[in-house]
């Protein structure tokens, strides 16, 4: 057959697949909606993965590159201080390059409007270990940690092109950081990810030039970035890191009781964080959907084979050959699989907008999500494998007949093997839509019960700001305090306004710091030494915030820097460490400078609070004023402070206003991230309205399609006993009799895939274990409640066909 003959083939046999599509509608639509449903969210959940957990990093090498962080009990992972940043960079032979690198943010003034840039600071060496490339100009390097060299910035090509518009002459011009002047050396290609999140400008950081570098008992901060030498493996290289740990706990008994070794987490991992499981769940989720859509699409091909069994016997009578009829059923399926493949493309692209709409802002590597060349192809791949196995394979089997058996059978009805079949792809369909909804269902449960855990503080008409107060000019407490009680007397005169008061670190807003301390009189040993979650405060945070007093009184203007050290702590860290102890008058040794520890009197006990999570424990809070915060901590008090603005009616309508005071007191401070107290608690709950959205939109899914495979099984296997049927009717059978019957038949296989569905979750619901808050991953309530529904819900896809029982059978009668 020369090109012509086999093009003049393919022509007829496509559109008689066309014609014979077209005379069934039916049937067409709902082999490649299925299809398109299937592929389409399964593309779609896979381009989230592939951008947040599989695309590429923009590093040489990326798998020698890891994140590094201390090892203390307690807590997953601990940045290093100074001196021990400088001494496992100094030991290590594993590692080509130890470098460090800490979140810092700035307020950016230019002739444009001053904004609030979020950046980080890092060794000269970092980009070099990383292994990254420059998209214009140079990045950082060793010699910019010198003195007199260390004021040259780096940008992000995303805030490159945001603020600057992408200009190429911005290497080398002067941009102004915090009152200071920076020259830009370059801009880092985008794809550029960290530990640390939105970065939009990298400045050089000397670890051998800072104050602390000394200081053993100095706060920890940094994150260490390594990568390995050639031939040395990752386990090698954490022997030798926390070797020397161990050497430094010898060496620093008291300050390093608590550093038993070091974390080494692999580049992507240390981004992603606890997404990874989240995501890898909710692509499991959409595979079953898939699995789902491929047993309906192989229940319809199976269908359809079997109508067709006799047209294509009487084509083989009159002469065709096998050869031209398997072609034309290949065809024919063929065009059913890329339909549904095309279409599940456009679906996904939809269904990527609105992933990427509605995942929370705290999901790294958002950016990187998108339909591109890897995607499309992983669409192929999925559009042929379900096409293949599930179309083209139960096609063929059509065409395997026997031409006298399929005439001499014509009008009996389908076969009980046929049936058998059937009902195995329905129970397989009805079981993995259980196993959804079992997860879905305890989803919804943890969802619910986070989302009732009193946080601790009252966000109704509450407004916040966050500021950074340029180090260099508010490098005392005075400094400080001088701007905040400015601010507060401006603020608290806007209309509206009943309270205002400021705060180091906001509940629930990702930012943390911890103090070590201990009650006077009651040593503990160094490695047992607790850690309160530190926070500073004005005096009036606390009516601000809406957290109760329960005992003793909150900060007053009093207490000055000159007055004793006074503190106010929860409720949660008396009940733990002060138990038996009147906590007003109690004294604390709290740790919060580079020296030994200072003995600070607790005057008030607060309500607990869920700085970290709404989902964990209450925290052991330890709050102090802003003029008695410890001069080691001026930088941190400067650096980070968020106000906090009570009213009477809805707190946005005070944003600029708020802004405005800021800027009338100093032109260089911006009021950033200005948005009500509500959408931290809104945020904390966002990963978990995510997951719980996805799953539920896949189970409901899996649900719609196990029901629409059980209706059409269920009225094909009415329409193919029709006959039967009326001679069961005319011979005395009741129509009740014949609708059990024929409800008997779909119930059973339901049945089979109940109680294989709630096996299967029994199994695999385990592994949600993490996502899971107050509801077990064995709550037999959950798995009765799901076993119901779906009982239900079959039972009637059941009854809606078999209630067309005698209407059918009279009619075959009647024609007969």
């Amino acid at each position: 057959m020369n090109m012509i003959d086999f093009f003049d083939s393919l022509g007829r046999d496509l559109r008689y697949a066309l014609r014979g599509l077209a005379r069934r509608p039916a049937f067409a639509f709902a082999a490649v909606l299925t299809l398109a449903l299937g592929i389409g969210a399964t593309t779609a959940i896979f381009s989230v993965v592939y951008g947040v957990l599989l695309r590429q990093l923009p590093y040489r090498d990326v798998e020698r590159v890891f994140w590094i962080w201390s090892d203390q009990p307690g807590r997953d992972r601990t940045p290093f201080n100074v001196p021990d940043f400088v001494d496992y960079r100094d030991s290590t032979t594993t590692l080509t390059g130890f470098a460090g690198l800490f979140a810092y943010s700035a307020n950016l003034s230019d002739e444009a409007a001053a904004e609030r840039v979020q950046g980080l600071r890092a060794t000269g060496d970092l980009f070099g270990v990383l292994g990254a490339r420059a998209r214009l100009g140079r990045l950082l390097q060793r010699d910019d940690e010198q003195p007199g060299a260390d004021h040259v910035v780096v940008l992000a090509e995303p805030f490159w092109i945001r603020r600057f518009g992408g200009d190429p002459a911005i290497v080398g011009r002067a941009i102004r950081l915090n009152s200071e002047e920076y020259t830009v050396v370059g801009v880092i290609a985008s794809g550029f990810a960290l530990p640390v999140r939105d970065v939009e400008f990298v400045l050089p950081f000397a670890a051998d030039r800072d104050s602390r570098r000394g200081a053993r008992n100095s706060v920890n901060f940094i994150i260490g970035a390594g990568r390995l030498r050639d031939g040395v493996s990752t386990a090698q290289a954490t022997t030798e890191l926390t070797s020397i740990a161990r050497r430094l706990q010898e060496q620093y008994p008291v300050e390093n009781a608590r550093k038993r070794g070091v974390r080494v987490v692999a580049a992507i991992d240390g981004i992603v964080g606890p997404f990874r499981t989240a995501l890898l769940t909710l692509f499991a989720a959409v595979g079953v959907v898939l699995l789902i859509a491929c047993a309906n699409l192989a229940n319809l091909m199976l269908t359809r084979a079997a109508a067709r069994r006799r047209d294509i016997a009487v084509q083989l009578a009159l002469g065709s050959s096998r050869a031209l009829v398997l072609r034309q059923v290949i065809v024919e399926a063929v065009i059913v699989s890329l339909t549904g493949g095309v279409a599940g493309i456009l679906i996904a692209q939809s269904g990527v907008v609105a992933l990427v709409a509605m995942a929370p802002t705290a999901l790294p590597r958002a950016s990187e999500i998108r339909v591109d060349v890897a995607v499309l192809a992983f669409s192929l791949a999925v559009s042929v494998m379900t096409g293949v196995l599930f179309g083209v394979i139960p096609a063929l089997a059509s065409a395997r007949v026997d031409v006298r058996d399929a005439l001499q059978d014509a009008g009996r009805g389908t076969t009980a093997a046929g049936r058998r079949t059937r009902g195995v792809f329905i129970s397989a369909e009805v079981a993995l839509a259980v196993l959804l909804l079992v997860a879905m269902t305890m989803l919804a449960k943890s969802f619910a019960n986070v989302q009732a855990v009193a946080p601790g503080f009252d966000p109704s008409g509450v407004l916040t700001a966050r500021l950074t107060l340029p180090a260099k000019r508010f490098n005392d407490r005075d400094a400080i305090v001088l701007f905040q009680r400015a601010l507060a007397a401006r603020v608290s005169a806007l209309p509206g306004v009943t309270h205002s008061g400021a705060i180091s670190l906001l509940p629930l807003s990702g930012l943390l710091s911890r103090v070590p301390f201990t009650v006077e009189g009651r040593a503990l040993e160094r490695e047992r030494v607790p850690a309160a979650q530190f926070r500073t405060v004005t005096p009036r945070y606390f009516d601000a915030a809406g957290i109760p007093l329960k005992r003793g009184r909150l900060f007053t203007d009093r207490d000055t820097e000159r007055a004793p050290a006074v503190a106010v702590v929860s409720e949660e860290l008396v009940r733990r460490w002060l138990d038996g102890l009147d906590p007003i008058g109690a004294r604390l040794l709290v740790d919060d400078n580079d020296g030994p520890p200072r003995p600070i009197e607790i005057v008030g006990v607060v309500g607990n609070v869920q700085q970290v999570a709404l989902d964990e424990e209450p925290t052991w809070d330890l709050y102090l004023t802003y003029p008695q915060i410890h001069r080691d901590n001026v930088g941190a008090a400067a650096a980070n402070m968020f106000w906090v603005v009570r009213t009477s009616g809805d707190p946005m309508s005070l944003a600029n206003s708020v802004a405005n005071e800021v800027r009338r007191i100093d032109p260089e401070v911006v009021a950033s991230q200005i948005r009500p107290l509500d959408n931290y608690l809104g945020d904390a709950l966002a990963p978990r309205r995510f997951s719980l959205s996805v799953m539920a939109a896949f189970a409901f899914a899996a649900l719609g399609l196990a029901l629409t495979g059980i209706y059409a099984v269920v009225m094909y296997g009415v329409s193919q006993r029709a006959r039967e049927i009326g001679i069961r009717l005319a011979l005395g059978a009741t129509r009740a009799r014949i609708v059990r019957l024929v409800i008997g038949d779909g119930v059973r296989f339901v049945a089979i895939g109940v109680a294989a569905g709630i096996a299967m979750a029994a199994v695999l619901t385990r592994l949600l274990s993490t996502m899971l808050f107050g509801v077990a991953a064995t709550d037999a309530l959950t798995y009765a409640q799901v076993a119901i529904a779906v009982s239900v819900v079959a039972v009637l896809a059941c009854a809606v066909p078999a209630a067309r029982v005698g209407r059918l059978a009279n009619g075959v009668l009647n024609a007969g």
